[in-house]
């Protein structure tokens, strides 16, 4: 598989900070022909090849930013709130999946400029966003549950030369360097065990790549 089909499955999966389980079947699937990697308590995926004394460690993270259900709104309007750093100036129009009882289809959403009241802020707030997921209050909240998360949809494409463009490639791009580093040098490893971490809650404070680092007790790191 080139570099770009595996970024691009990579970051197709959902896995927002907290509930990467999501990217899980992906990662072990696409990573299984040069390592086996295991889930530990905190959701990171570990793993290692050879067995010298010498450990490198490689680290990227597994999760990535999304959103999650605030409240819904009389109308049926998801309120949200970020989890992780998502930017809100990108943020309106943005098709994503809220991942309630069952995967609805929604759109973020604001108040449009001809609506507008005159003491409004003119900057893009998040706690001012939406998502509209096209049902009423009653609906909505059949299916939807306060804390349920939403995903920005990949929105792949292939540009110009050799770049790619979508969401989620924080971090998974970092998840394909490393497999494509292991995949190249794990038949010439030399009195090295070479560590590979792809940690969890990256986004909200890098506490899978903290506590998890300690299993391995490496001598280097490249994250």
């Amino acid at each position: 598989m080139n570099t770009a089909e595996l970024c691009f499955r990579l970051a197709a999966v959902g896995g927002t900070s907290g509930d990467e389980a999501a990217a899980f079947d992906t990662v072990k699937s696409l990573s299984g022909h040069v390592l086996d990697l295991k889930p530990n308590a905190l959701g990171s995926l570990v793993g290692t090849v050879g067995s010298g004394a010498y450990k490198i460690l490689l680290d990227a993270h597994l999760d990535r930013i999304g959103l999650l259900v605030r409240s819904i709104d009389e109308n049926g309007f998801l309120r949200i709130a970020p989890v992780g750093g998502a930017d809100p100036r990108v943020l309106t129009g943005a098709e994503v999946r809220v991942i309630g009882k069952k995967v609805l289809a929604g759109v973020i959403c604001s108040t449009p400029p001809h609506l507008a009241k005159k003491d409004d802020k003119p900057t893009a707030i998040i706690k001012d966003m939406a998502v509209d997921i096209g049902l009423n209050q009653e609906q909505a909240e059949q299916i939807v549950s306060i804390g349920d998360r939403i995903e920005f949809l990949p929105n792949q494409q292939t540009l110009l030369g050799t770049k790619i463009s979508g969401s989620g490639f924080d971090d998974r791009c970092g998840i394909a360097a490393v497999l494509k580093a292991v995949e190249l040098v794990r038949d010439q490893l030399q009195n090295t065990t070479l560590c590979v971490q792809f940690s969890s809650r990256e986004e909200t404070g890098g506490s899978g790549a903290k506590t998890s680092a300690w299993s391995f007790s490496p001598d280097a790191a490249i994250a």
